[in-house]
């Protein structure tokens, strides 16, 4: 069987070769944007390393026992190291422990290292350890939005697979072609801006899709607010909300990438068409200065949430650095 996967064709086929031609690497790092499939990917690698019956080289079953564990992330040669907060290291030497051992049954012991963006100095800095010096029978998969937020040496390690958005047409008519109405693809498709994985999920229901656009509509909103007004929105954030605030910031950097790609790529950008006009007059009346601060506190707000800063102290720095704009008529 194919590794059924949208888009990500050429990773796809460099993956399989390394395979088939019995090239495999100790360690690989897949980089992109959240919701772009770099953890989708991975998993399909481990299982094409370590199907007991592959169809084809670089292929994998999908039906054999290895396969159907890994795909429920229980099989023992399959190790999915993640945690709340980020990778601490103490999870990493336990780790480190069984990755020395000889697989039981595949060809090898396969780790899944997801966000290592978010690991801690510490966890980085012992996994070096593997990387410099690892088992002949274990294979590393890394996932991170981008490499330059791992230690240079962490990434000098690996091979370096970079995932970029999928066409919105691609995207669209792979959402049809796996069941999906076409009025719910279409929408699908152009709210997730060519990640596939979160196309998927908006896909599965309505309640994905309107979150999505509410926080997008909070962005516009907030933008037209006077800074105590912003204060008192994220006075109510506790620190029991940080899942919440955690996904409305991944939406936020939605619309200001919009904003950035109609900035300096308008052939390529991606919006929702109700939103269109909306991406064209913030990419007018922002600098490329401001749109690429604003993504930066994001990214950064993220990453304090990560370590356990308030959600409260992470909204409240964060709003008061956006521009005010005019208020609406």
């Amino acid at each position: 069987m194919d590794w059924d996967i949208i888009g990500h064709e050429t990773a796809v086929r460099w993956l399989q070769r390394q395979i088939g031609q019995a090239r495999v690497h100790h360690a690989y790092l897949f980089v992109g944007p959240p919701g772009v499939g770099r953890r989708t990917l991975a998993r399909r690698f481990a299982q094409a390393l370590t199907c007991l019956q592959p169809p084809a080289p670089g292929a994998y079953c999908g039906q054999c026992r290895v396969c159907r564990q890994i795909e429920a992330g229980v099989h023992p040669d399959f190790h999915l190291l993640e945690a709340p907060g980020g990778l601490k290291v103490d999870a990493v030497r336990a780790a480190q422990q069984q990755w020395n051992m000889t697989p039981r049954e595949a060809r090898y012991r396969v780790a899944l290292l997801p966000e290592m963006q978010h690991a801690t100095p510490a966890a980085a800095n012992a996994l070096l350890k593997t990387l410099e010096e690892p088992p002949e029978h274990l294979v590393l998969l890394l996932t991170a939005a981008e490499p330059e937020a791992l230690l240079p040496t962490v990434v000098s390690r690996c091979e370096v697979v970079r995932l970029r958005p999928v066409p919105v047409a691609a995207l669209q008519a792979a959402l049809q072609a796996r069941g999906v109405e076409p009025a719910v693809a279409a929408e699908a498709a152009a709210w997730a801006q060519g990640r596939p994985g979160l196309a998927l999920r908006l896909a599965r229901g309505p309640q994905a899709r309107q979150a999505l656009a509410a926080h997008w509509a909070q962005v516009w909103d907030l933008l037209h607010q006077p800074l105590a007004a912003r204060l008192a929105f994220a006075e109510p954030f506790k620190p029991g909300q940080r899942d919440e605030v955690r996904a409305m910031l991944e939406h936020w950097l939605g619309v200001w990438r919009a904003v950035w790609w109609a900035q300096w790529a308008p052939q390529h950008a991606v919006a929702p068409p109700a939103w269109a006009e909306r991406v064209q007059t913030l990419a007018q009346t922002l600098s490329p200065g401001q749109v690429r601060a604003i993504l930066d506190d994001l990214l950064q707000g993220l990453e304090n949430l990560n370590r356990y800063t308030s959600p409260r102290l992470v909204l409240g720095a964060l709003l008061v650095q956006w521009p005010v704009l005019p208020r609406r008529a």
